[in-house]
């Protein structure tokens, strides 16, 4: 049973591979702060897709995968806050 074109799948994996580098690379906070939030999109897409089609149990998995990607940028949201006042030795 096939719901979608041939070409989504493709769209979406390579979408997710380049938030998946724009979350790893540390100098665009900006650049991750979009991508997080493209991913966020995606991730309640596939939860609402899944339990229209399949149910609640398989909509849980992207509502794990959303909880840990908030988790992760709300944790980095706290190291960007903190490390400004930290105070650097001069060298």
């Amino acid at each position: 049973m096939e719901l979608y074109p041939e070409y989504v799948p493709l769209i979406i994996g390579s979408s997710k591979v380049l938030a998946l580098l724009a979350l790893v690379y540390p100098r665009t906070q900006r650049l991750r702060e979009w991508a997080a939030s493209g991913l966020a999109i995606l991730f309640i897409g596939a939860f609402v897709s899944h339990t229209i089609v399949e149910g609640s149990a398989k909509g849980a998995s992207a509502l794990l995968c959303l909880a840990f990607l908030l988790a992760g940028y709300f944790t980095s949201r706290l190291r960007v806050i903190q490390i400004p006042d930290a105070q650097v030795a001069p060298v």
